[in-house]
C-alpha cells in the first residue's frame, strides 16, 4: 500500500511542472515590479512565461494612461477578443502596479500593461522611469485616456518621454543607421504612439475642422513647446461611446496595421527585448534626483549617467 502511494505522489510530482508551465501563458504575469526590478530571471524564463520560441519574430506594444482609465479592459478587448488577459478591476485604486506581460501568438505581440500615471504612487519620478524604459523597447505605444478634453498631462508624459528618448539614445541610434546603411530618419526607429481617446459628451477631435484630427495633435505639442521627434508616427483614434460597450473596431484597425509594418521597425526575436529591458534596468537605475513633478522636462537629467554597459550595447546592435 505505501509503496502504490509513494508511486502516485512521485506520478502527481513529476506531472504538476508541466501543468505549472501550461498555466504561465494563459494569463499576463508580472514582468517589472514597482521598484524597477525584473521579475523573470533570464531569457529562457522570458520566454517561457509568455509561451513562445526564441525563433519567433515578435514587436512591442505598451499602453499608457492615467489610473481608472481603463488600460487593461482596452487591451483584453482589442488584442485579446475579451478574454480577461489582463486582470481589471472597478475598485478606484490601480489594479496594475509595475508592468504586466502577455504575448498575442496570431500578431507576434508582445504586450505590455503598466501601472497607471496620476496614481497614488509615493515615487512619482521611479514610476517616469519605469514607463519610459518599456516605451523604450516597444515598437508601438498606446496612450488611453477616456479625459473628454485631451489634458496637458498626456501631451507633457509624451513629449518628456520623446525627449529622454532622443537625449539618451540619439548616439546608438545614429550608430546603428550608419553601420546598417539606413538612409532614414532619426525619428523612423523610434515607437509609433496611437493617442486613444474615449468620450461621452464632447466631440471627437478635429470633429470641427478640415484639418485631419492628427495634425490638431500636433499642433497641441507644438503649443506647449513640446516635440515628438522621437516617435516615427503620432495618430489619434477617438471614440464617443454613448451607450457602452465602447467600440475599439478602428482601435484595433490602426493596431494591426501598426504591428504589421516595418517602416520604423522590423520584427525581432524575443530573447533581444529581455536583453534589452535587462540592459536599461542595468543602467537606469537608482534613486531619482528630481525634486519636481515627474513630467517636467527637469526629470530628464535625473537618470544616473551611467556609461553605456556591454550589455546595452550588445542590444543595441542586436536590434539592427
Amino acid at each position: 500500500m505505501s509503496e502504490m502511494l509513494l508511486k502516485e505522489m512521485e506520478e502527481v510530482s513529476l506531472g504538476q511542472p508541466k501543468e505549472e508551465e501550461e498555466e504561465e501563458c494563459t494569463r499576463s504575469f508580472l514582468l517589472i515590479d514597482e521598484n524597477e526590478s525584473l521579475q523573470v530571471d533570464d531569457e529562457g524564463h522570458f520566454l517561457r512565461k509568455l509561451g513562445c520560441s526564441t525563433s519567433e519574430g515578435v514587436k512591442v506594444l505598451t499602453i499608457f494612461g492615467n489610473t481608472g482609465d481603463g488600460k487593461s479592459h482596452t487591451l483584453n478587448h482589442v488584442l485579446f477578443e475579451g478574454e480577461e488577459m489582463f486582470a481589471t478591476s472597478p475598485s478606484p485604486a490601480s489594479c496594475t502596479i509595475g508592468v504586466w506581460a502577455a504575448y498575442e501568438p496570431r500578431l507576434g505581440l508582445i504586450v505590455l500593461d503598466t501601472e497607471g500615471l496620476l496614481g497614488a504612487s509615493t515615487h512619482q519620478n521611479q514610476r517616469m522611469r519605469l514607463l519610459l524604459k518599456v516605451l523604450a523597447v516597444s515598437d508601438v505605444a498606446l496612450y488611453r485616456t477616456r479625459a473628454e478634453r485631451l489634458h496637458n498631462d498626456m501631451f507633457h508624459f509624451l513629449g518628456s518621454a520623446s525627449a529622454a528618448y532622443l537625449k539618451y539614445f540619439t548616439p546608438q541610434l545614429r550608430a546603428l543607421s550608419s553601420r546598417c546603411g539606413l538612409n532614414v530618419p532619426l525619428s523612423n526607429l523610434g515607437p509609433a504612439v496611437v493617442v486613444f481617446q474615449e468620450t461621452s459628451r464632447t466631440q471627437l477631435l478635429g470633429h470641427d475642422t478640415t484639418v485631419p484630427a492628427d495634425i490638431v495633435l500636433q499642433k497641441r505639442f507644438h503649443d506647449l513647446g513640446l516635440g515628438t521627434e522621437a516617435f516615427s508616427s503620432v495618430q489619434y483614434v477617438g471614440t464617443q461611446t454613448i451607450t457602452p460597450p465602447t467600440d475599439f473596431s478602428q482601435l484595433r484597425e490602426i493596431i494591426i496595421k501598426q504591428v504589421k509594418s516595418t517602416a520604423s521597425r522590423a520584427p525581432r526575436q524575443p530573447d533581444i527585448v529581455f536583453s534589452a529591458l535587462q540592459a536599461l534596468s542595468d543602467r537606469f537605475c537608482g534613486k531619482s534626483r528630481m525634486k519636481e513633478s515627474a513630467c517636467t522636462p527637469s526629470f530628464l537629467t535625473s537618470i544616473s549617467p551611467v556609461r553605456p554597459s556591454a550589455s546595452a550595447a550588445t542590444f543595441v546592435a542586436r536590434t539592427a
